[in-house]
């Protein structure tokens, strides 16, 4: 591992320079159904296309879903998609349980065992891309129960692609945000305590959940006042009146609103008593009247957040950021935020339509221009390889169990160390990239000791981990090379199917030139090819090339 180890720094600055313009600035626009274009619409996609839409929408391409999306159009597959039945996080979690309780490891399991191999797989990205919007997590004291958070889990399953606004309630009345955010327990002001409505949740559910902390052009950028300088999109007097407005919300079936017992699978419960029921004003100087119930305040709060003519862009842009691009142009933002707002048939809101136009616009579907990607996340790498390369679990029993992602790739779904997320949207990278304002969020993962914690899982999962090899782990997840020994006597065959599964079709002349020189030196007979095979995996896994999705 020494000489693998020393090109870390090297591969650490090789990714930074070549992501320094990962943005879109070519003209675009949602492509026609009827007309085609760069793989997207009505033309079949092909395969390097077909790879590069699963590697935008699902957790990776297989070479089993290439070869039948290849055969589709772009909006074919995501019709297909939108209409597949949620494949719910629940009823695993608990079928993996060991004894009474539903613990950590039996989430975690269920959740790579979804995303390897569940049959909606936009469904699930799209899912996984919320959590890290809409965050709660397990780090936080206040959440004792993974039960619970597999519940919330499906809440963002079963919200993908349907409507924003019910989503947001879904959230917002979930308990699990409601401990995290400290809404459950919010009590209304009293005078004689000097005690004040809680203002956790007010703020985060502006600050991060719907509107930003800026005023936004329809196209993402921000409003300016007369000196250049972005308005706020809202005060702390609106905080004060949205946190008064969330007042009185207590456990799910309990009798009073000081009284259990905790019901972490039911939305929370509204209590009137322990409602603040004066008048109130909250963003955009909208004011609630006296006397609203619990219920009633909470929905006109909700409205009104979610009628915000920011919450287009502002979720739009995440969503691109998430499945296609750090930095679209401000065009394609406007063109998604257009979709939330009207998906065409009067219905704001809908993310369905947004997903679609992400997906479908023509930045996404046509040729990446030299400003476009992502910088892949850890957590993505690595389910990346483990469809690309047909994993299995050891045992055979179908539970993939992968519980040191934590500590691996400082990555695991719902227990980021905020409500933060794992990085800023917004995060700017000191140099080249910011010099050029632009953002690389997944960046704000990398420093040398987690790129050192990847490599070497890297290296575990292609030459420890795998089918074939004796004494593994029960616990392992197997990558399975047969698809591939058959070609390894022909190292350009290899490196296309590589190409296809890992890079879209995409590598470089210069880097397939080095790559072939390489493995053409590896004795094509050792291991019965698997040499050859590992390291051209590896190599391709390992470059600044695989760190950017484009």
């Amino acid at each position: 591992m020494r000489q693998r180890r020393s090109g870390v720094c090297i591969l650490v600055a090789a990714m930074v320079l070549s992501v320094a313009a990962c943005g879109g600035n070519s003209p675009g626009g949602v492509i026609d159904a009827a007309s085609g274009g760069s793989g997207g619409g009505g033309a079949k996609l092909g395969e390097a296309e077909a790879a590069r839409l699963l590697t935008q929408a699902s957790f990776g391409p297989t070479q089993a879903d290439i070869d039948r999306v290849a055969r589709l159009s772009a909006k074919a597959w995501l019709d297909e998609q939108l209409r597949a039945s949620a494949t719910h996080h629940l009823p695993l979690c608990r079928s993996l349980k060991s004894g009474d309780t539903v613990d950590r490891n039996a989430r975690t399991d269920a959740w790579w065992q979804i995303a390897l191999t569940a049959p909606d797989q936009l469904r699930q990205r799209v899912a996984f891309a919320l959590s890290e919007i809409l965050v709660v997590s397990d780090t936080s004291d206040a959440l004792s129960s993974q039960e619970g958070l597999c519940w919330y889990y499906d809440l963002l399953v079963d919200g993908a692609f349907g409507n924003f606004r019910d989503l947001l309630e879904d959230v917002t009345l979930s308990p699990e945000m409601g401990r995290y955010l400290s809404m459950l327990g919010n009590a209304k002001p009293d005078a004689a305590t000097d005690r004040r409505a809680d203002e956790n949740f007010a703020r985060e559910v502006m600050q991060l959940f719907t509107i930003g902390l800026v005023q936004l052009n329809a196209d993402g950028t921000p409003k300016l006042d007369a000196s250049g300088v972005a308005l706020p999109s809202y005060t702390q007097a609106d905080i004060e009146g949205l946190a008064r407005t969330f007042t009185g919300w207590s456990w799910g079936g309990a009798r009073s609103f000081s009284s259990g017992p905790a019901n972490w699978l039911a939305p929370m419960k509204g209590f009137d008593d322990a409602h603040d029921r004066d008048a109130k004003t909250i963003v955009g100087n909208t004011a609630i009247a006296a006397s609203g119930s619990a219920v009633q305040d909470l929905a006109r709060g909700l409205d009104t957040l979610f009628e915000h003519a920011n919450v287009g862009p502002f979720i739009g842009r995440q969503l691109i950021q998430k499945l296609v691009t750090s930095n679209p142009s401000p065009a394609y933002v406007e063109r998604v935020a257009q979709a939330f707002a009207d998906n065409g048939r009067g219905q704001r809101g809908d993310l369905a339509a947004v997903v679609r136009a992400v997906l479908l616009d023509s930045e996404a579907r046509g040729a990446p221009a030299t400003h476009f990607g992502k910088a892949r996340e850890p957590l993505l790498r690595q389910a990346h390889l483990w469809r690309a390369l047909d994993a299995v679990p050891a045992t055979g029993s179908g539970r993939y169990s992968y519980r040191s992602a934590q500590g691996e790739l400082l990555q695991s779904p719902l227990s980021s160390p905020s409500v933060f997320n794992f990085y800023s949207p917004f995060y700017s990278p000191a140099g080249e990239v910011r010099s050029a304002q632009l953002v690389l969020p997944e960046l704000q993962l990398a420093n040398e000791s987690s790129i050192t914690l990847a490599q070497n899982r890297l290296y575990q999962s292609l030459y420890g981990d795998y089918r074939g090899r004796s004494g593994v782990s029960d616990s392992a997840i197997l990558v399975d090379y047969a698809a591939l020994l058959p070609l390894a006597a022909d190292p350009s065959l290899l490196l296309d199917e590589l190409d296809l599964l890992l890079l879209s079709g995409q590598m470089p002349a210069d880097m397939r030139s080095a790559l072939l020189a390489y493995l053409r030196g590896i004795d094509a007979s050792k291991d019965g090819g698997r040499a050859r095979v590992q390291e051209a995996a590896y190599l391709i896994l390992a470059s600044p090339q695989y760190s950017i999705q484009r």
